[in-house]
């Protein structure tokens, strides 16, 4: 995790979504994009798929046009529903550093991880770009469908640092389909459409050098808070990493229903 380092710093993601919030927090939807119409960040689901070759372990996903993801298959039956967190990595990451910060989801019975890799040093969307990268995840979506059946009701979104950040807006624009965000010592949120009410899990370092610790407890959470969301927070003595203690904690609420 510590490529997230260089970059994160410079990365400072909060927006018009959380001015004015304060220690107090404030109703995030006031200055977000409206309900109506297509968001840029909206997630495609397979309505159905295969399910063919959900066998355990590692797995490189080739996606095209440079695309890379990476899908780790955890023990279990194959034709089970499972199931799945799609994880983000920090910037400078890599797919393999996103299944890592959900280790402790590895031998979990019954769960697929899929980390999609950012086609630059980051996730394109926090920088206010056209989101080039929301291509990969629906394409990496549509390929684990092909392999494994998926449990909508279990599915997750998580990452860490500008993974943090990029998986708190995927997941408040697609909460009707991730039904829990797992965001791990975010930068901040950005100004996106709120579609459903998924319960979020934030973690951070009390330590953190360089997303600051101060923004998520003062801001990012008790906005979430007055905005109706259901917030977990876990601070840890710890500076900008994700412990084996934190993945934990996020992997257990992650699994309780």
């Amino acid at each position: 995790m510590a490529s997230s380092r260089a970059f994160a710093g410079a990365l400072v993601v909060v927006t018009a979504a959380l001015a004015g919030c304060g220690s107090s927090g404030g109703d995030l939807r006031k200055s977000g994009t409206p309900e109506a119409g297509i968001s840029p960040g909206q997630i495609r689901v397979p309505r159905s798929g295969a399910g063919r070759r959900c066998t355990p372990g590692e797995h490189p996903l080739s996606l095209g046009d440079g695309r890379v993801a990476r899908l780790r298959v955890t023990p279990g039956p194959s034709k089970k529903p499972r199931g799945l967190i799609l994880a983000f990595h920090g910037a400078g990451g890599s797919p393999r550093e996103g299944l890592y910060v959900f280790r402790e989801a590895w031998k979990e019975p019954g769960l697929v991880l899929l980390a999609p890799g950012a086609l630059g040093t980051t996730w394109s969307a926090l920088h206010n770009l056209q989101d080039r990268d929301l291509e990969t995840v629906n394409r990496a979506l549509a390929e684990t469908w092909e392999r494994c059946r998926i449990d909508r009701s279990r599915m997750a979104v998580g990452g860490f640092s500008d993974g943090a950040t990029h998986a708190l807006s995927i997941g408040l624009q697609n909460g009707a389909i991730f039904r829990s965000v797992m965001a791990l010592s975010p930068g901040g949120l950005l100004d996106v459409a709120h579609r459903g009410k998924p319960r979020v899990f934030i973690a951070h370092g009390t330590g953190d050098d360089v997303l600051p610790y101060a923004r998520t407890r003062r801001s990012i959470v008790p906005g979430l808070r007055g905005s109706g969301y259901s917030v977990t927070f876990r601070s840890f003595a710890g500076g900008h990493e994700v412990p084996t203690s934190i993945s934990r904690a996020a992997v257990r609420w992650y699994l309780r229903k």
